[in-house]
């Protein structure tokens, strides 16, 4: 794969998540209170400015 279509594949993919994240709250509560509580907010990375 070349960087370029790595670069648009995260792009897509950032889209989804994006779209879908919200709903995690909705269809999914208790997956998405455990995603947070095991994810620690020191191994998450920090959002670019846009």
């Amino acid at each position: 794969m070349q960087q370029v279509d790595v670069v648009e594949k995260r792009k897509r993919i950032r889209v989804v998540i994006r779209w879908a994240g919200p709903r995690m709250l909705f269809v999914h509560p208790t997956l998405a209170v455990r995603h947070l509580v095991t994810s620690p907010p020191w191994q998450r990375k920090p959002q670019p400015a846009k």
